[in-house]
């Protein structure tokens, strides 16, 4: 009977177990946006501009950022891995 007993609290851990780890790797998923969404969203948004624009006709005023989007979106990503090279850098240098 103790036998029994033991097997069925060691199946009881076993399954504990395996659900606080599920419930961690849950947990632990980056809360921040990866690059390819955040991309697509600022394209998203330059898209709504462009199309706003010609709707109001103000597209000659918007031609330039709309040509450039390409160059506007690396700059920020290079600022940004910048700020992060920075910050985890081990030197504390730039």
């Amino acid at each position: 009977m103790d036998r029994k007993y033991g097997t069925t609290v060691g199946g009881r851990r076993e399954k504990r177990i395996k659900a606080l780890c599920t419930m961690a790797k849950t947990r632990n998923q980056p809360k921040c946006p990866s690059m390819i969404d955040w991309t697509k969203k600022i394209r998203y948004i330059y898209t709504l501009e462009y199309y706003a624009a010609i709707k109001s006709d103000e597209f000659v005023s918007f031609v330039g950022t709309w040509m450039n989007l390409e160059t506007i979106i690396l700059s920020k990503l290079t600022q940004e891995q910048k700020a992060k090279h920075c910050m985890f850098s081990l030197r504390g240098e730039c």
